[in-house]
């Protein structure tokens, strides 16, 4: 039997360090740190712990030229477990199926670097939305609370005085579609969208416009997009959710064609299976047309072998892919989205793909645009999410102050707040308009916690970031809202209704909701509603009473009058 190294292997010495009671309790830092050596071998896709000995007779042996297992005096034990795993091949009829992947990775003309990141940076089964609460990253205050302050948001390398400031052009036809691009998170599931307006976007987007046939076997793609060497390696997968004349499924986009070829369907409902392959990015599951970028690796690599920007210039052609995909949507009134957070491994098993050859890049999608924002999308300018002309926008009032959210009303125009710094708030009509729906004592019969975090969330953004109405806020009163905010989002976590609180902790967030509202109005005190749960004298039930911070100093005055009173008639006796 004769034997040769696999193609690509990097070693990493790894550390890992858990708790260790007794190593406090002997006087040291608590800490156990075990280190151990990882093979990376891109054509196995999974990391392999090898021991010294494994490691040193992998470095003494060619990738290149075959010799005689018998003749290097290796320890048998360690030969049969480095052919097992596949990072030595052999010539072996039972060790075909790794000495063809090996051979499959060399066929590619990999660079040895970009095959290792590519194999080891893809994802299977994340969930990057727990993952981001896990970690308490959730929002951009959040991320600013854990990870500090990020770089600033545009460099400047000289003074003011030394800058060539240029003339600002009249914008044009063009500039308003730009000004119109806006990646969608709130899809509208219940609308389909028409055949037509679907063949227009992929042909835009994804179609070849022309050809060069250089030889029968050598063609090269015109598209509306460049490409490295033009070669146009991507390949389109779809999930089609909802459109006209099209049934929900898996497909693959034939370019040349312009045509659709059905795949089999996946194990699961298709919008499930989507969340899984966005990582339960749920804001992105009810796109009308999801788009897998799949690159034919040994396309662009028959070129560029083994060199070392030909994965760069694969990764590029996804921006351009998708920027495309942004305008041309935008153009045909529709939304668009593309996310790199995927779980390649599913992906590459739902459509049939050796990763070495071509894999799954990113994913991106278009339809049309709900309409009510439940996920926020950066829209700063008003440029998609506009409200109607003359109406207060909702959690707005008529002056343009912004109104804090408590229970949900219904209905209402596919609008968001004027004010930018509620803009984000698009439960239309949320804020003081459901008092229309309130208990007796001024109270909201019931509080809408998910429109409540939202705003409050969105709030604390824009008061990091002084935006807009936020950007005149005292700073100690700053603080403060975001304390209490900080607070109050803590207790809501993880709830999705009223009910999951107690009565005395839906009492304590209307009263913080009250508070911030008038903080961040800078408005007077006196009319700030405050609700409390007591037992009127006389009775062991308890109840909730609301007041406004004028009555209730009324209230206290009243009340201190009727003792001095008292004390005063009883000291004349």
């Amino acid at each position: 039997m004769r034997i040769r190294r696999c193609a690509v292997v990097y070693f990493e010495p790894r550390e890992q360090v858990e708790f260790d009671l007794a190593e406090l309790l002997g006087g040291g830092d608590g800490l156990h740190r075990e280190r151990r050596w990882l093979a990376l071998a891109p054509h196995l896709g999974t990391e392999v712990e090898v021991d010294g000995d494994e490691r040193e007779l992998l470095g003494v042996l060619s990738p290149g030229q075959w010799i005689e297992a018998d003749s290097i005096g290796a320890d048998g034990g360690t030969l049969a477990r480095l052919l097992r795993v596949g990072l030595l091949v052999s010539d072996a009829p039972e060790h075909a199926a790794m000495r063809e992947r090996d051979e499959s990775l060399r066929r590619t003309y990999w660079h040895p670097l970009a095959a290792t990141l590519h194999a080891f940076t893809r994802w299977s089964g994340v969930d990057t939305v727990q993952n981001q609460k896990d970690s308490g990253t959730e929002t951009a205050v959040a991320m600013r609370q854990v990870l500090g302050a990020p770089p600033v948001e545009a460099a400047r390398r000289v003074g003011d005085d030394a800058r060539v400031h240029l003339p600002r052009i009249a914008p044009t036809s063009f500039d308003d579609l730009l000004a119109r691009r806006a990646t969608c998170r709130n899809f509208d599931a219940s609308r389909t969208l028409p055949f037509d307006v679907f063949a227009q976007v992929l042909q835009r987007v994804f179609a070849a416009q022309a050809e060069v046939r250089v030889t029968e076997d050598t063609v090269f793609l015109k598209k509306n997009v460049p490409s490295g060497g033009g070669l146009h390696p991507m390949e389109c997968y779809l999930i089609v959710q909802h459109v006209d004349g099209v049934a929900p499924g898996l497909y693959h986009y034939q370019a040349q064609e312009h045509a659709l070829e059905a795949l089999p369907a996946p194990p699961k409902p298709l919008r499930e299976f989507v969340m899984d392959m966005v990582a339960q990015q749920h804001w992105f599951a009810d796109a009308h047309v999801v788009v897998m970028l799949s690159p034919r690796f040994d396309r662009t690599f028959w070129k560029y072998r083994h060199h070392a920007k030909g994965y760069r210039v694969v990764a590029l052609e996804g921006g351009h892919l998708s920027q495309t995909l942004y305008l041309a949507a935008t153009d045909a009134g529709l939304g668009a989205f593309i996310t790199g957070a995927i779980n390649e491994v599913e992906l590459e098993q739902a459509f049939g793909l050796d990763p070495i050859h071509q894999g799954a890049l990113a994913i991106c999608g278009f339809g049309w645009r709900g309409p009510v924002m439940e996920t926020a999308e950066l829209d700063p300018a008003e440029r998609v999410w506009q409200r109607a002309e003359g109406e207060p926008a909702a959690g707005v009032d008529k002056l343009g102050k912004p109104r804090i959210a408590y229970g949900q009303a219904q209905g209402g125009p596919r609008t968001v707040p004027g004010d930018s710094t509620m803009r984000f708030l698009v439960f239309a009509v949320l804020a003081l308009a459901s008092f229309g729906a309130c208990a007796g004592d001024g109270m909201p019969k019931s509080l809408d916690i998910p429109a409540i975090v939202q705003q409050q969330k969105q709030i604390q953004a824009d008061i990091i970031a002084e935006r807009g109405h936020y950007k005149d806020l005292p700073a100690a009163k700053r603080t403060e809202v975001l304390s209490r905010q900080a607070t109050m989002l803590q207790l809501l976590d993880g709830k999705t209704t009223d009910k999951q609180l107690s009565a005395d902790e839906r009492v304590d967030v209307f009263n913080t909701l009250e508070w911030i509202e008038v903080a961040i109005n800078q408005e007077s005190d006196d009319e700030r509603m405050v609700c409390r749960r007591e037992k009127p004298l006389g009775s062991t039930r308890t109840v909730r009473t609301c007041r406004t911070v004028a009555d209730e100093r009324e209230a206290k005055e009243r009340a201190r009058q009727e003792l001095d009173g008292n004390n005063n008639r009883q000291m004349i006796r």
